[in-house]
């Protein structure tokens, strides 16, 4: 069996996480990171040093969101990894090494797509203060938002989501070979909400249940959630 849960890197949603996990029971915790982030994940003196320039500044972006809603980045990762280790299921890293996937990215853009972004993060840069409001306008649901990234950076949709997705799907399946007829796995994966739709859309053969993030949010207030369940 498979669990998918949405997160966002920023947001504190330890109680939500663990909550999640405990219920499902799993076998396996799979994480969006490869090993190298982990490691960095684990060492705060780390820092985004490497690829080109827009990769520091979305480290410097991620990491004043993360100031605005009082968590650092990656909080989800590391909550759901200590809830593995508490219930005694393995971690498993799922992604691709994000840095190449960058580099590829940002060679592979048009002059367009890169002067919209520098233009959007400038902006961003200078309305933290709006950002909290924005984020519960939404009610945490960013579809329409996602569908206008899509529209506005192919490039980055093509790298970032769709070929991370097609590679964590991939990783998901190469876990379920594992189990046997006797000793099945159960497994969450723990991704950014961004992710949701290409994995279940990949894995609908699983049947994989879904919790969305406005969802997590909910358990970490204590209230019921629902479980959606993605259809063949």
């Amino acid at each position: 069996m498979l669990l998918i849960l949405g997160t966002a890197h920023v947001l504190d949603l330890s109680i939500g996480i663990e909550r999640a996990i405990r219920d499902f029971n799993p076998d396996i915790v799979a994480l969006e990171l490869d090993k190298d982030r982990w490691a960095a994940l684990n060492s705060p003196s780390s820092s985004n040093t490497e690829g080109p320039l827009f990769v520091k500044i979305l480290a410097y972006l991620q990491k004043r969101l993360s100031e605005v809603f009082g968590s650092p980045p990656g909080s989800d990762m590391l909550a759901a990894a200590d809830v593995a280790r508490k219930t005694g299921a393995s971690l498993a890293f799922i992604d691709l090494p994000i840095i190449p996937v960058l580099q590829k990215s940002w060679n592979s853009m048009s002059l367009k797509e890169k002067s919209f972004l520098f233009f959007e993060m400038f902006s961003l840069s200078l309305g933290f203060q709006k950002v909290d409001k924005q984020m519960e306008n939404s009610e945490w649901d960013f579809s329409k938002q996602l569908d206008e990234f899509a529209i506005r950076y192919p490039t980055l949709k093509e790298q970032l989501i769709d070929r991370r997705d097609k590679f964590m799907a991939l990783s998901i399946i190469k876990l379920f070979r594992q189990q046997t007829k006797e000793n099945p796995i159960r497994i969450v994966a723990v991704v950014g909400e961004g992710h949701l739709e290409g994995l279940s859309s990949s894995l609908s053969s699983l049947n994989p249940k879904i919790i969305h993030l406005k969802d997590l949010i909910k358990m970490c207030e204590g209230d019921s959630y629902t479980l959606t369940i993605q259809p063949n």
